[in-house]
Parts: structure tokens; sequence; C-alpha cells
């Protein structure tokens, strides 16, 4: 599990390098679903999140600190988990 696809694109990259077959040897995924993986052989599963909501979460978390607020110390939001070839 790679934290963004420009890891996963590095980590894909050396695994080539070391003939290391991806699903068949090692299974990777990504937690981003950008563009950047798309020219890849085997399709990457990813998770899938609103990077403006996101950035809006963080925004209101961080003026409400400002102003003196009492926030959460956990923010959950929502996201998917896209399965491609890569991790079948």
């Amino acid at each position: 599990m790679c934290q963004d696809d420009a890891i996963c694109n590095i980590v894909l990259q050396e695994l080539h390098r070391q003939n290391v077959k991806v699903p068949e040897d090692m299974k990777v995924a990504s937690c981003h679903n950008s563009k950047v993986l798309d020219s890849y052989p085997v399709p990457i599963t990813s998770l899938k999140f609103d990077n403006t909501e996101i950035g809006r979460k963080a925004c209101g978390v961080l003026l409400d600190i400002l102003e003196g607020k009492k926030v959460s110390l956990k923010t959950e939001l929502d996201y998917e988990v896209v399965l491609k070839e890569s991790t079948k």
C-alpha cells in the first residue's frame, strides 16, 4: 500500500527493475486515484476520495483551532476502494 500515486509509481518502477510481477508476485495499491498510474500495464487498486472536501474540512478545523474552539481529534471522510487488477 503506497501513500500516493507518485510513490506508487516509484515502487512499480523498482519492482519492474527487480523483475517482480504485479500482481503475481506482489499486490500493489495506492492511497490516491489520480491519472499518474493510468499508463501502467496493470490497473492499480486505489482509494478514491474528494480532494476538495479534504481541503475544506482541514481549513474548517484550522479556523476552529485559531478561534479557540474545541476540535475533534478525528475527522472521517467518505472514500471508495477502487479494486483493480493489481490486487487480484
